[in-house]
């Protein structure tokens, strides 16, 4: 069973599942703020994939809106890396 997520950011430990923004297929809301936290047992590591992609891009950068990727579970935690753009139609 593949369990999906519409809400807005939560804490799971589940083993699959599909996230989504917040009104998805529409628009995303302004200000929106969603952390998630995903966690793994130990020797394990988690693989993500993105089917749909299009998050606004200003320029060459990342400045308003992206998706960022943590190693850890704080805001202060190393970042893997921001992203932005449209991929994946």
């Amino acid at each position: 069973m593949e369990l999906i997520f519409v809400e807005c950011g939560r804490q799971t430990t589940e083993l699959n599942g599909t996230l989504s923004s917040p009104g998805y297929p529409s628009n995303y809301p302004s200000n929106a703020d969603c952390i998630w936290v995903i966690s793994a047992p130990s020797g394990h590591y988690i693989e993500l994939t993105f089917k749909v992609f299009d998050i606004y891009k200003e320029g060459r950068g990342c400045r308003y809106d992206y998706v960022e990727i943590r190693d850890g579970n704080s805001r202060d935690s190393p970042s893997l890396g921001r992203h932005c753009g449209r991929t994946g139609k």
